[in-house]
């Protein structure tokens, strides 16, 4: 199943676990597919409630890493870690 579908077909705390526990050679789909999605929701947030300027660490992301590239697999690997915790 890919995480499109998984996300189409179940609610978001239990899409997201099964997509921790997809096969690794669907993490990169998986990476790319919640992305978009929080890519297009962070947009709307943005232009609604942080207009004025926040201090969400997540709007400040550039000013963390000079290029998202630097960011390892260790890292990668320890956010879908924090996201199976938060929604188990």
């Amino acid at each position: 199943m890919t995480p499109i579908v998984i996300l189409e077909t179940n609610d978001f705390k239990t899409a997201l676990l099964k997509i921790c526990d997809l096969p690794e050679n669907e993490l990169e789909k998986s990476i790319m597919t919640l992305s978009t999605l929080f890519r297009y929701s962070d947009t709307k947030r943005r232009e609604t409630f942080c207009k004025d300027g926040c201090n969400h660490e997540w709007h400040n992301i550039d000013k963390q890493h000079n290029n998202l590239s630097d960011v390892s697999i260790e890292q990668t690997t320890n956010w879908w870690t924090k996201i199976r915790r938060y929604f188990e």
